[in-house]
């Protein structure tokens, strides 16, 4: 009961927040001149014609040199102009593939656009020493992987440990949104709760309990930090390892209740991740798996390959809760997702789990690293090809209004309360 009351008194404060800060919101204009201040959290968007990254809902586009690299602090200044639709094959004198870049952030179909500013050396950040050491790790584990593994396959295993997709050509991207497993190399939930189930797993043959878990949460830190600290894998890393260490306590309504604490503390720091894609699909993938899938197991409790039926409950659990947001943002839907991540989700462990092992031997030697990595060839060469093998066209939906996407989660829920 304390922690209901104390969860509708946040909402109350979330409210308001909400209020004081869209109320006194500056909308960017056509021809408003702005001065950015940003550190590069993760590595900008490289197109044939430049570099870019998104700040405060304007996307700033950079000539291709220099590169302008993780940790680094920079200010920028110039005019804002309004791009038109990310759909169409130009927008603004910006190139088709800086549109895909647009598209696959999931921006609006007009959005506000940077281009070509002054810019000048910022002050550093307070987390540069941090950021630092993960820079060099980031670097370490890429070196090892591009010593023993072609270019694509490096990236691909570098986007399912780190959730970083550099290095990654335009059309294996295309390919993985096509087949509707983009997610894989995305900074995720499923990231962090694969990462934190190894972990304790590990842990638990050491330590005791409750001292495991005080571990993990430090682990986990540690891993957002080498990922970049991205805004999308700090989020999945705290909703994701709140959630899941909840469950281990076999708490379920505390699962709930640290999930809604996470999200509602996340918006009162900044109200604009209402609006970010990144941060709905996080909080609704969690929610699914964590309402949706203990039903599913029993319904399927009959099946008798535990592997198999996890796969397929969790997938389902998540896409169902997700569907209408990638509709939305993206206006494209995969029917072909569903089956590519059953044929492809098994691999995802194995693959994190040699990449991982690969990641921390890389740091005292290259070569100790190369049998793991070699271990894992024909899985990646497997998963390249199922992406290749489902990687259909998406269907094109149109963007479905507010209000049938309430009616999809009411009702949803309806059902959910009448299974309970």
């Amino acid at each position: 009961m304390k922690q209901l009351l104390v969860i509708i008194c946040l909402i109350v404060l979330l409210i308001a927040r909400f209020f004081h800060y869209f109320t006194n919101l500056q909308q960017p204009f056509e021809g408003k001149k702005v001065k950015i201040e940003h550190t590069f959290l993760s590595e900008t968007k490289k197109t044939t014609t430049g570099q870019g990254f998104f700040v405060d809902g304007v996307y700033v586009l950079l000539p291709r040199f220099p590169e302008y690299q993780y940790s680094q602090s920079i200010v920028v200044e110039g005019t804002i102009s309004q791009a038109k639709s990310k759909k169409s094959s130009t927008s603004a004198g910006t190139e088709q593939s800086e549109v895909r870049v647009l598209r696959n952030e999931g921006t609006d179909d007009q959005f506000w656009i940077l281009k070509n500013p002054k810019v000048t050396r910022g002050k550093d950040s307070f987390l540069k020493p941090l950021l630092s050491v993960s820079s060099f790790i980031r670097q370490s584990t890429a070196g090892s992987y591009n010593r023993t593994l072609d270019a694509q396959k490096a990236a691909l295993l570098m986007g399912m440990v780190f959730g970083i997709k550099e290095g990654m050509s335009d059309k294996f991207e295309d390919q993985l949104t096509n087949s509707g497993v983009l997610h894989v190399v995305a900074a995720s939930g499923s990231n962090v709760a694969l990462v934190a189930s190894f972990t304790l797993s590990l842990l638990l043959l050491f330590l005791r309990r409750q001292v495991a878990i005080g571990c993990l949460f430090v682990i986990l830190i540690l891993y957002a930090l080498i990922s970049g600290l991205d805004p999308s894998i700090v989020r999945a890393t705290l909703m994701g390892g709140i959630a899941f260490s909840a469950q281990l306590f076999g708490r379920q309504t505390f699962s709930y209740l640290a999930l809604s604490f996470t999200a509602i503390v996340m918006l009162l720091i900044d109200p604009a991740l209402i609006t970010n894609v990144g941060f709905q699909l996080s909080f609704m993938a969690t929610l699914g798996i964590l309402i949706l899938k203990p039903i599913l197991d029993i319904k399927l409790k009959k099946i008798h390959f535990p592997t198999f039926k996890d796969d397929v409950t969790t997938t389902f659990s998540a896409q169902i809760l997700t569907i209408p947001i990638i509709s939305y943002h993206f206006q494209t839907f995969a029917p072909i997702s569903f089956l590519s991540n059953l044929l492809i989700l098994w691999t995802i462990p194995i693959l994190m789990l040699l990449g991982g092992v690969a990641a921390l031997l890389s740091l005292i030697h290259p070569l100790l690293s190369a049998p793991f990595l070699y271990l894992s060839f024909p899985l990646l060469s497997y998963f390249e090809y199922i992406v290749g093998l489902t990687a259909l066209n998406p269907v094109d939906v149109t963007r479905l209004p507010l209000v049938l996407i309430a009616g999809y989660y009411c009702i949803v829920g309806a059902v959910l309360l009448k299974t309970r």
